[in-house]
């Protein structure tokens, strides 16, 4: 009995001491490069043929970073981030090919921001630019993708030295309350699930202007070749937030033509409806914006601001140029671009499963053609406050 004792503390003894002795295959974190960001670009070398195609920009934390904040390191000149360049034929091996270059093998996990150059998406199938991102297991889904219209690693340089670029970008993103100019988050995940349902899909254009980052307009990627086929302004990004409804906020200015002057109108909630109907082999939308929100500011009349008449006008001001606008955006993309980015397809398909059937070989080709009529109504709730 005593034997079997002393085998059972022994046994136990020896499990305690092998889990004391941590993961032996682990590496210490100053071992370690954290990558939170990579930028794609075309290599323009002289030497592009033999060193690859595609210049890859990797944007690590440097040590002690996190430590980082603006009160104890505002004014300091050193940045907490180190940018690395590497060429190649493939994304994984110019990551690859920087290990030439240094003992920090960077680690995925914590990847905020993949930039493709409008250029290079133009050449090639986001399908395959993303490849690696998404086969990774180290990088999660969440990880955010923009396109630029220009080079790509300029976004990786800010002028405050503090600030850290790909945390900078995550953190644009998250203004949609207060501008309707800024799209849902673009993900890794909802990207791969696009590409594996042949969807067309938008992307955040993200630029540098005077060593700070902007986000402007976003990259229409056409569903069937999976590359960039052109550019939407601010404005029409204004307008595509509208007709989806997928603002969360933001201002609307509209010039009242009897004065000349800017009223504007602050967005508390925003919705849309899309109805699809089939005719044959014609396909027709009607599109339902509805919005509920205040004036902010009134340098039309602001002694009627509170006229129920005048409110009234406003309201008609209002859902006109919010209607025009997204007229205007949707003609660019049926005609110009002639693809669906908006999610028509998605409502064909729940709504006449047997006419999405026929129509998704040829879907960009039917949506250019497809009659689209938008109905927009807002209401007015509050005007501030104002004094008598």
């Amino acid at each position: 009995m005593k034997l079997c004792r002393y085998a059972a503390l022994l046994a136990l003894g020896l499990t305690a001491a092998l889990m004391l002795s941590g993961c032996w295959s682990s590496k210490e974190i100053d071992r370690l490069s954290v990558l939170i960001g990579v930028a794609l670009d075309h290599n323009e070398s002289k030497n592009a043929s033999s060193e690859g195609r595609l210049a890859v920009t990797i944007q690590t934390l440097t040590t002690g970073a996190s430590a980082l904040n603006s009160q104890s390191q505002g004014q300091s000149s050193v940045r907490p981030y180190i940018n690395m360049l590497a060429t190649g034929n493939s994304v994984y091996e110019a990551i690859r090919e920087m290990s030439l270059r240094t003992d920090k093998p960077p680690i995925g996990h914590h990847l905020k921001a993949i930039v493709v150059s409008a250029e290079v998406a133009r050449r090639n199938s986001l399908e395959n630019l993303l490849d690696f991102f998404m086969r990774d297991n180290d990088i999660r889904p969440g990880s955010l993708v923009f396109v630029s219209n220009g080079r790509a690693n300029r976004v990786f340089e800010l002028k405050r030295s503090e600030e850290i670029p790909s945390f900078h970008m995550a953190g644009i993103t998250e203004n949609r309350y207060r501008t309707s100019k800024i799209l849902p988050p673009t993900t890794l995940g909802k990207i791969k699930g696009d590409i594996k349902a042949g969807a067309s899909l938008l992307l955040p254009n993200i630029i540098s202007q005077d060593g700070k980052l902007r986000l402007s307009g976003a990259g229409v990627i056409r569903g069937k070749t999976k590359k960039l086929v052109g550019l939407l302004t601010e404005e029409e990004v204004l307008g595509v937030v509208w007709m989806t409804g997928s603002g969360k906020g933001g201002v609307m200015s509209a010039i009242d033509p009897s004065t000349k002057r800017p009223v504007v109108y602050e967005v508390n909630s925003m919705d849309s409806t899309i109805r699809s109907f089939v005719s044959g082999d014609r396909v027709s939308f009607k599109v339902s914006i509805r919005s509920i929100g205040r004036v902010m500011e009134n340098w039309s009349r602001p002694e009627e601001s509170s006229n129920q008449q005048f409110l009234d006008y406003q309201t008609r001001l209002f859902e006109r140029k919010i209607g025009d606008l997204v007229d205007r955006t949707i003609e660019k993309i049926q005609r110009e671009y002639k693809t669906d980015v908006l999610g028509f397809r998605d409502r064909l398909r729940i709504e006449h499963p047997r006419a999405w059937e026929r129509f998704k070989s040829d879907w960009d080709d039917r949506f250019a053609q497809a009659d689209i009529s938008t109905d927009v109504k807002i209401r007015i709730e509050d005007y501030g406050l104002v004094v008598e």
